[in-house]
């Protein structure tokens, strides 16, 4: 199984049916990123805190919240403290 294939509604139901973390979802995009930004260099920067924010989410939220635990990028369009834009 490819996680980072997996449309919203298979990544909350992989997390309810406990297939797999939140933390393990963007362990999976995290490598994605460093194997195709070599080349297609579509981020200037990573939110190092993801990998500590993501143990933080519990598992209600992830129930309870539409897109809780679904891992996202945005583009720097817009000022972000401590983050370049």
């Amino acid at each position: 199984m490819n996680i980072t294939s997996l449309s919203i509604s298979e990544l909350k139901d992989g997390y309810l049916k406990k297939r797999f973390t939140p933390f393990e979802v963007i362990k999976s995009y995290l490598r994605r990123i460093e194997t195709l930004d070599k080349k297609i260099k579509a981020f200037i920067s990573l939110n190092e805190r993801v990998l500590e924010e993501v143990k933080k989410i519990k598992p209600s939220e992830i129930k309870d919240l539409p897109l809780g635990g679904i891992p996202y990028s945005a583009k720097d369009l817009f000022l972000t403290k401590g983050l370049p834009t």
